[in-house]
């Protein structure tokens, strides 16, 4: 079932201040704030869920089968190269 409250805005300077009821309370202090069309939804961190992470999106992706060039073929070995002795 969803509940539904009406509250007002209430303006501090440049940013707005959205009065939450305490039946609304959140224990968290941490919230991700975003719009969805028309919503503004405000979701506590501890509820994203950890798919979203960047290991998680380089897990899900498919091992790489493609050959590779070799980009070295053409040069002299790194033990060949004259350099000057400090920089």
């Amino acid at each position: 079932m969803t509940q539904e409250y009406r509250t007002s805005m209430a303006q501090d300077g440049s940013e707005q201040v959205l009065r939450i009821p305490p039946e609304f309370a959140m224990s968290e202090r941490d919230v991700v704030l975003r719009k969805q069309d028309s919503l503004l939804v405000i979701q506590p961190v501890s509820d994203i869920p950890s798919e979203t992470s960047l290991l998680s999106l380089l897990k899900s992706f498919s091992k790489i089968e493609d050959e590779f060039p070799d980009v070295d073929k053409n040069l002299q070995p790194l033990d060949d190269l004259n350099t000057p002795d400090s920089f």
